[in-house]
Order: structure tokens, then sequence, then C-alpha cells
């Protein structure tokens, strides 16, 4: 009987994306304060430059990690097939 890394990796998957969907909008959240006029000033535009560095890198590893789903399902669906067989390996 083969093992349900597909299913595994879905549901895996699924979760992630609702965790980077939920950092995104975090990041946007705080974007939309900047420029609010409690928010002015050389110390809030330290602040904006700072957190629009670290806000861009993280940006691109979420999107390196959804990037990576593809990838993780094809490996998923080779261990399923490997697993139902295990006499061809």
């Amino acid at each position: 009987m083969a093992i349900p890394y597909v299913q595994e990796c879905q549901d895996a998957m699924s979760r992630m994306s609702g965790a980077i969907s939920a950092m995104r909008s975090a990041l946007t959240e705080v974007e939309n304060n900047f420029g609010d006029e409690t928010w002015r000033g050389s110390l809030a535009d330290d602040l904006e430059t700072d957190f629009q560095g670290v806000a861009t890198t993280l940006r691109r590893e979420l999107q390196t990690a959804e990037d990576n789903r593809s990838a993780c399902m094809a490996k998923a669906q080779r261990m399923q097939a490997e697993s139902a067989n295990p006499q061809a390996n």
C-alpha cells in the first residue's frame, strides 16, 4: 500500500500558503501605517527604510518557498510511487 506522501505534501503546502498569505498581509498592514500623521520625522523615515529592506528580503524568501511547491510535489509523487512498489527500487 502506498504511503500518502502526495496528500501530506498538499496539506503541508496548504498550511504554508496560508501562513505566507498572513505574513504578506502583516507586512502590508505595517507599510500602510508609514506616512500616517503619527509616523513622521527622521526617526520614522529611518524606521521605514529599515523596514522596507527587511520586508523586501522576506517577500523574496516567501516567494522562493512558494516556488518550491512544484519540486516538493514532484518528490512526493515519486516517493509515493516508490512506496507502492518497493520491489522495483
